[in-house]
């Protein structure tokens, strides 16, 4: 009877210290699990994209050129702007333009090109908070053209509607590229009695494609 007794004593007493120590491994387990997740909140946390009361500034870039023969043309496109954004997804402001296109014809230059312009606009971002976001923007400008070889200078203005993806890569810096979607410009010959040029468009010609980056503060 003693050595019953005394055999059900160990085993208690040994299931105790195993269920302690189980119990300990467990709290150590959570505690870990919990330190991890906290990490990771944190490290989430202090990612923000875009958000009201920031300004972004933009600096974007667009080269063409076409051959065909003999024919050829080639031109690129400096925009920089800067954005206020009014709440999360909504932004508006304004950016100049600078472009010098230059084209040959039978081997000839037949035109070359330098357009200067200004203008507003504005944005609506899909997503603003994620790292990718795209949206859509509006913007309207005055143009002014010459043109060297012809000796001709148009005044004008342009419209349109741009899609495009905007790519955070941290607090301060973002990639961005867009494309012209449905255009309108009117040009007239700063000559007596000159007829004014439209054009209005459908674009979404990859060719087009402009691409930036984005110091945001």
């Amino acid at each position: 009877m003693k050595k019953l007794f005394l055999c059900t004593a160990i085993a208690v007493f040994g299931l105790s210290k195993v269920n302690a120590q189980f119990d300990a491994n467990l709290d150590s387990t959570t505690l870990t699990t919990d330190e991890t997740v906290l990490e990771e909140n944190d490290a989430t946390d202090n990612f923000t994209g875009i958000s009201q009361g920031d300004w972004l500034l933009t600096a974007s870039l667009r080269y063409s050129s076409d051959k065909f023969g003999d024919d050829k043309s080639n031109g690129f496109t400096v925009m920089p702007q800067a954005t206020h954004m009014f709440t999360d997804n909504v932004g508006a402001g304004a950016g100049i333009t600078y472009m010098s296109s230059k084209s040959e014809f039978n081997g000839n230059t037949s035109s070359e090109t330098t357009t200067f312009g200004a203008g507003i606009h504005g944005y609506y971002f899909c997503n603003p908070q994620n790292r990718f976001t795209t949206y859509t923007g509006l913007n309207i400008g005055i143009l002014s053209e010459k043109d060297k070889v012809n000796d001709v200078k148009e005044n004008g203005f342009e419209a349109g509607l741009s899609v495009g993806a905007l790519f955070n890569l941290n607090e301060c810096w973002a990639l961005k590229t867009h494309i012209g979607a449905l255009n309108y410009s009117t040009l007239k010959e700063d000559t007596s009695g000159a007829e004014s040029r439209n054009e209005f468009g459908l674009d979404f010609d990859l060719k087009n494609i402009w691409f930036g980056a984005v110091y945001k503060f």
